[in-house]
């Protein structure tokens, strides 16, 4: 039993090897500079219909000023020496930066629609957090708006059709999700306004209690009047001022020479 487990990792690590040796082997595709138009149609896809690829240029730009998000297709109907997946990081790379949210969106028309993305993998996977520095739309969103925009695809046999609609599709769905992200950051803040001003007017209904309740005892002290208590005094040789006892108090030091 050990020695089949054995050998079957021998066998593993043998094919695992050869992969990354046939991968290593593969050519890359040079890449060209960064379209200014959003579109590198690679093949000429949109060859006979120059409309449509004005359509999905003007929809990418219209995305970028709306959210400042930007996407750049490339399309491709021969065959390319390297994995599509590499082949979009690496323009992403390219033409973006690591430190970029946004997105290269390659799709190959052969037989079958084949699409792959190319991102910053760094970013999405949150090396630069520290910096202050995340996506403005999760990975996992992402692929639900690209995965139901091909859905909605699903059974379009037109290539250039196919392409217009998806990039129209998807360039929508970022911009409602920007959309409501930037109406609920305004909802929080409009509730944290009104936070404060029912702090605020706490505050203040606390120092005019305070105010108050200093400003009535003030005038309790200075409406404050001292009685003496009445006791009777007797009359002194029917004087009518005169009576009870008189008494001089002297605080007079008196000189050394008289009290000697």
């Amino acid at each position: 039993m050990m020695n089949l487990f054995k050998l079957m990792l021998c066998f593993g690590l043998v094919c695992l090897g050869a992969e990354e040796a046939f991968a290593l082997g593969r050519e890359q595709v040079p890449i060209i500079e960064r379209p200014v138009e959003y579109v590198w149609d690679r093949d000429d896809l949109f060859r006979g219909h120059p409309e449509k690829l004005r359509e999905v240029m003007e929809c990418l730009r219209s995305l970028e000023e709306d959210t400042g998000m930007e996407v750049y297709v490339v399309t491709y109907s021969s065959g390319i020496r390297e994995g599509g997946k590499s082949f979009a990081d690496r323009c992403h790379d390219k033409w973006l930066g690591l430190e970029s949210d946004g997105l290269v969106i390659v799709l190959g028309f052969n037989d079958l629609v084949t699409g792959n993305v190319g991102r910053s993998q760094k970013l999405y996977n949150g090396h630069f957090i520290e910096r202050g520095l995340m996506p403005r739309v999760s990975y996992v969103r992402l692929e639900g708006i690209i995965g139901d925009s091909i859905k909605a695809l699903a059974g379009e046999q037109n290539k250039v059709k196919w392409c217009h609609d998806f990039v129209e599709s998807v360039s929508g769905k970022l911009k409602e999700h920007f959309l409501v992200k930037a109406e609920v950051e305004k909802s929080n803040e409009g509730s944290r306004f009104f936070v404060w001003i029912m702090l605020l007017l706490v505050l203040c209904a606390g120092v005019f209690v305070v105010f108050c309740r200093t400003l009535g005892s003030v005038e309790k002290r200075i409406k404050r009047t001292y009685q003496f208590p009445d006791f009777r005094i007797e009359r002194r040789l029917n004087g009518r001022c005169g009576g009870g006892k008189i008494s001089v108090v002297e605080f007079e030091i008196p000189p050394f020479s008289d009290v000697l």
